[in-house]
């Protein structure tokens, strides 16, 4: 999609046609997923894309985020590619085309781990190494030092193999997995949202919601998860903040 033709409802069209086809694809693997962010907000206030929204993404549990890998790469589709980018596995139009190219980003929920010592070097590697894969150290609306930092962190992982990286990144974010504890993160999720935490609730229980003219998945505890994320997530932001985040 060139850049001079995309518009906010443009890049919708793309993205619902897009997750229609991924959509199919999980139902017909036995794939639960659910729309999240501002998709799932989408979803619940406005039975759609929220009007001035450039994006869609969906949340897998880890053993539905690896069905869904290995079933990938025995049966790919001829309609989307599923491939990583930095630290975010996402879906796009097999056919790619010149600027913008809309895609749908695929956040993993993992199991988090016991212990705070644990917990925080977590964090702290991850949001090291995020700065490490990052495309554009110049990405982001943030202070100073914060742009210092993110430079620093961006030179280093020039310095090293980024396959290497996204390797320990992932081996990272499932430090929890066989432990006994009870909490949940988002460990490929943005910066400032690594260190949420969820109870079971996000990864049981799923429905059919509508969004647009059909219905996609969504977690049966969706009024918990967009509390966390949103606040009084019923109420719209102030017009100022109604702007798309991703198309320029």
């Amino acid at each position: 999609m060139s850049n001079e033709n995309v518009t906010v409802k443009s890049v919708q069209k793309e993205l619902y046609e897009l997750m229609i086809v991924l959509h199919e694809y999980c139902e017909k693997h036995a794939i639960d997923y659910s729309l999240t962010g501002g998709s799932l907000l989408g979803a619940i206030r406005h039975q759609g894309f929220i009007p001035w929204d450039d994006d869609l993404d969906i949340m897998l549990s880890r053993e539905n985020f690896e069905k869904f890998a290995e079933c990938f790469a025995k049966d790919p589709s001829d309609q989307f590619v599923f491939e990583r980018d930095q630290w975010v596995y996402r879906a796009r139009k097999t056919h790619k085309t010149e600027g913008f190219i809309p895609s749908i980003d695929f956040f993993i929920i993992d199991k988090a781990p016991t212990g705070k010592f644990k917990g925080k070097l977590q964090m702290l590697r991850l949001k090291m190494l995020q700065g490490m894969l990052r495309n554009n150290e110049k990405d982001g609306n943030y202070s100073f030092l914060y742009r210092v930092l993110i430079g620093v962190s961006s030179f280093l992982g020039k310095l090293r193999n980024k396959d290497k990286m996204f390797r320990t990144y992932d081996k990272i974010s499932q430090w929890g997995r066989k432990g006994n504890g009870t909490e949940y993160g988002i460990f490929n999720d943005r910066f400032r949202l690594l260190g949420l935490r969820y109870g079971d609730w996000i990864i049981k229980g799923y429905t059919k919601h509508a969004f647009e003219e059909t219905e996609f998945e969504i977690i049966e505890g969706y009024d918990k998860y967009l509390t966390e994320q949103f606040g009084d997530y019923m109420q719209l932001p102030p017009e100022q903040d109604r702007v798309p985040q991703h198309m320029f």
